[in-house]
């Protein structure tokens, strides 16, 4: 079986290119800065926004340090190799036509040490940074779920 070179590059993009996201909280951030923080009755609820921002802040963290590590290690030594690094993610037809690969060119690259290195701590970066947005997800759905239930239990 042979993998086409833009699938390949496909996958090769969604390894290396990080996964935005931007923690918006404004009416926790309004309610801390405000002092008002204090009015959430339900201890739960603030359990669960302390475990939130601290995923938010542990991710961040885990972001700044490991891009650094990244993009000044392993992607910076496969760079010094081979060039442009981003020939492992971008479609052939988007490359200037001196800086296109032949199929046997880009699989040789592909199958180096420092391209494996530099994938594996790419793809290492996004599985840790999915654990953080994972525990902030759960989080904020506890949150709803109680808050939700607060509504109910206010109705009745």
């Amino acid at each position: 079986m042979t993998i086409q070179i833009d699938s390949l590059k496909k996958l090769g993009d969604f390894i290396t290119y990080g996964i935005p996201y931007d923690l918006n909280l404004p009416i926790y951030e309004d309610s801390k800065s405000s002092g008002r923080l204090s009015m959430i009755n339900n201890k739960k609820v603030l359990t669960l926004y302390a475990e939130i921002m601290s995923a938010d802040i542990g991710g961040t963290i885990h972001r700044k340090i490991s891009n650094d590590m990244y993009y000044n290690g392993s992607d910076w030594e496969l760079r010094k190799e081979i060039g442009l690094s981003e020939i492992l993610s971008t479609p052939n037809e988007m490359i200037p036509e001196r800086f296109r690969l032949t199929e046997k060119e880009f699989l040789e690259i592909l199958a180096s040490p420092s391209t494996f290195a530099t994938l594996n701590n790419s793809l290492q970066m996004k599985v840790v940074r999915i654990k953080y947005m994972n525990r902030i997800s759960n989080g904020m759905t506890k949150v709803i779920k109680l808050l939700e239930e607060e509504k109910n239990n206010l109705k009745l």
